[in-house]
């Protein structure tokens, strides 16, 4: 959604809405409590007993007309628990 959203304006959306996506506390999964856009960064917040409450966030950047992901430093998620790409 964000990078549509960036192919047709130019520009990082905000947040959800903005993004065109559900709020965040409908957006969840086995692992995950919700995903939240806060200035256009994408906020994962867990709820696995072992990383509760735990946020990855995956930073955007542009460049070449394209969105790029940063998730190596946001967040409060251990490194142990962060895919190998976002060890950083």
């Amino acid at each position: 959604a964000i990078s549509e959203y960036f192919s047709s304006l130019g520009t990082i959306p905000t947040n959800n809405t903005q993004a065109g996506l559900a709020t965040s506390e409908d957006i969840s999964g086995n692992s995950v409590d919700n995903v939240n856009i806060i200035s256009g960064t994408v906020v994962i917040t867990f709820s696995t007993t072992a990383i509760a409450g735990s946020t990855l966030e995956l930073q955007p950047t542009t460049g070449g007309g394209k969105v790029l992901w940063d998730c190596s430093a946001g967040g409060t998620l251990e490194a142990k628990y962060r895919p190998s790409s976002c060890r950083g």
